[in-house]
């Protein structure tokens, strides 16, 4: 099937932690596995492939590929058992629970391949997903209540997350150190160009018309800063020259710098230079 033919159809969503995944063999699933680490970090083998799961992290399993965990520290994750098609939603509706290999039934795998070069046909493991973490909640909220069109909901909030998964893969898998040099340089313009405009990383990757996730790929790489954090950094060095060679108060600087809070200014100002700004003008010179 084609991505756009998806319909999620998800069977079974629980809360994990490390009381349950503290088993000695490896399991197969006989559907799609989705792990989400709400906390903690732990050691994922799938496949012979070891993993660092961690908050933020997710997983995605295919049928059939044996997994276990390992080495756990406060593990708690959001697992998801489920299918890329509700096709065969009413003949194979029932959770099936994972089995080890001696008990596994290959002929009972729920599969659905997904185009020949989709990011979804291999096991896939993404960090610092957290910006996805109220879709997992919704998604285990919504099928422990199980309330009026729950599985509707449900079925929206997992497309929500491929497509921002997919969109990650491919800004991963296609990045080339040095190919977006002149893109970054340009976005580094438009930073100091209107760092006392309220841009944000949605409205830089809108911009450019790049993924967000892939601008902040190549700022790190090119500054070692994320993107954000290039940002506040370029507001705070603005503010010093405010602060060092102007009369002006604290709220009109942080106004001129693209701070519509004074305390957040404030806030910002004093995690990066180690003081606050009232104290820093008082000292100037």
């Amino acid at each position: 099937m084609d991505f756009c033919e998806i319909n999620p159809y998800v069977r079974y969503v629980e809360k994990i932690s490390y009381s349950d995944c503290a088993y000695d063999k490896s399991l197969l699933s006989y559907d799609h596995i989705m792990l989400y680490t709400t906390s903690g970090t732990a050691q994922m083998i799938i496949a012979d492939c070891m993993y660092n799961v961690e908050r933020g992290s997710i997983v995605i399993i295919k049928p059939g590929t044996p997994y276990t965990f390992i080495e756990f520290k406060q593990f708690e994750a959001i697992l998801i058992h489920f299918d890329y098609s509700d096709a065969d939603s009413v003949e194979r509706g029932f959770f099936i629970k994972p089995a080890s290999d001696s008990d596994f039934k290959s002929s009972k795998i729920i599969s659905a391949h997904i185009e020949p070069d989709s990011c979804f046909n291999r096991t896939l493991y993404v960090k610092k997903c957290n910006h996805l973490e109220t879709y997992f909640k919704s998604i285990l909220s919504d099928f422990v209540t199980r309330e009026k069109y729950f599985d509707f909901r449900i079925s929206s909030a997992m497309i929500i997350l491929l497509i921002d998964i997919s969109r990650t893969v491919y800004a991963i898998d296609n990045y080339q150190p040095g190919s977006g040099a002149n893109i970054i340089n340009e976005v580094i313009n438009f930073i100091h160009e209107n760092y006392d405009k309220n841009i944000t990383n949605e409205m830089i990757a809108k911009k450019f018309n790049f993924h967000s996730k892939y601008i902040n790929i190549l700022m790190k790489n090119k500054t070692g800063y994320s993107l954000h954090k290039y940002i506040l950094l370029n507001r705070v060095s603005k503010s010093m020259e405010y602060l060092q060679n102007t009369d002006m108060h604290i709220y009109e600087i942080a106004e001129k710098v693209g701070f519509s809070d004074p305390c957040h200014f404030t806030k910002c100002f004093k995690q990066i230079m180690g003081d606050n700004p009232k104290n820093f003008k008082v000292n100037k010179g």
